[in-house]
């Protein structure tokens, strides 16, 4: 019983490890890569005709 929880113990921590690693390296990258953005012409692609006849 003591053995199975020993390694229930280590394989739990090894689990959660990689989760934490994960989580911190993509902080890590979020921290300095940027957000890619739109262009002034790509922004205006986006958007919907003005309707100017119910004016």
């Amino acid at each position: 019983m003591v053995r199975l929880l020993f390694l229930i113990h280590r394989y739990l921590g090894i689990a959660l490890c990689v989760v934490v690693l994960l989580w911190c390296t993509s902080g890590l990258i979020m921290m300095y890569v940027q957000y890619p953005r739109l262009t002034n012409d790509e922004q205006l692609q986006g958007l919907a005709e003005l309707n100017l006849e119910d004016c």
